[in-house]
């Protein structure tokens, strides 16, 4: 986390939310290309109004993630408190694919993260 932490804050500091926000979806996007095109490509075919959803709350929770990144580091704050917002995503994302998606797969497991990423951001928060 320290080096990313670093390479991240260096870029910012240069740039407006909005170019920041951008550049992070754009980057996610190609990669995701890349690794599982095929994937994709499949899974366009049959998409129906349903399936936009989903990809529309992603988008927007991964949107927010990224900006309350921006924003805690051009306000100058430590690598403990991006970890939080890290750890708070990863709760905030358990608590989408349960509620918003409805995905009841390995439940125990992704409760079990939820509440590890929570002790997490409870650890940074008291240090």
């Amino acid at each position: 986390m320290g080096w990313h932490y670093t390479i991240d804050k260096s870029i910012v500091i240069e740039m407006s939310p909005f170019m920041y926000l951008g550049l992070m979806c754009l980057g996610v996007a190609i990669v995701s290309i890349i690794v599982s095109y095929k994937l994709i490509a499949k899974d366009t075919k049959k998409m129906t109004a349903k399936n936009y959803r989903p990809i529309f709350a992603s988008a927007f929770f991964y949107s927010a993630f990224n900006l309350f990144t921006f924003f805690a580091y051009v306000n100058n704050a430590n690598v403990g408190i991006a970890d939080g917002i890290n750890n708070t995503t990863i709760f905030l994302v358990i608590l989408l694919e349960i509620f918003l998606l409805k995905d009841r797969n390995i439940l125990l497991k992704k409760l079990l993260c939820a509440m590890v990423a929570t002790f997490g951001v409870i650890l940074i928060g008291i240090s």
